[in-house]
């Protein structure tokens, strides 16, 4: 089903609690730009599975340490940027995100943004390249760590929730 993101962040509103969620994405891959001469020409296309809707951080955190035995007090840092709206909704910018609690990671691939696919010996030369995400040290204590990912609704190009799977348009 065809929807825009405004109907979808209707949809994420009218979730009662939280939801899974497959999301198909298409997004900037974070590379360092000095030197780099692929800078601006290469996307990463994600399949995840995810929790949306009325979930927090803190309480992810604490459930998981419930699940490891793990007794600890989490000092939670506020947003760095961003304004959280009902549901896991995100305002920065006039930009609507999406926070979601990552389940796990069904696939992805690294393209060129015309969307051939980059021979081998340069995707080593790409992931060279390649930004390293930082962990949280909030969660030093935990074994399995909990990943929370916003996701711009510009980037979603596909989104199953409660059996249905919107394709996301141009207005």
């Amino acid at each position: 089903m065809d929807i825009t993101q405004a109907q979808l962040a209707e949809i994420i509103r009218n979730i009662r609690g939280v939801s899974f969620a497959r999301i198909d994405s298409v997004t900037e891959f974070r590379m360092k730009k000095t030197g780099n001469p692929f800078a601006g020409q290469v996307i990463k296309v994600s399949r995840i599975m995810a929790i949306v809707g009325n979930w927090t951080y803190k309480q992810s955190l604490i459930n998981q340490a419930i699940r490891e035995n793990v007794d600890t007090d989490f000092e939670i840092q506020p947003r760095k940027w961003g304004t959280r709206l009902e549901n896991g909704i995100v305002e920065h910018n006039g930009k609507l995100y999406l926070e979601a609690k990552i389940e796990r990671s069904i696939g992805s691939r690294i393209v060129f943004r015309n969307g051939h696919f980059i021979p081998e010996n340069e995707m080593e030369s790409i992931k060279t390249f390649a930004v390293k995400s930082s962990e949280s040290k909030t969660q030093d204590t935990i074994e399995k760590k909990v990943i929370l990912r916003d996701y711009a609704f510009d980037s979603i190009r596909r989104i199953k929730l409660n059996g249905i799977t919107y394709k996301l348009v141009s207005k």
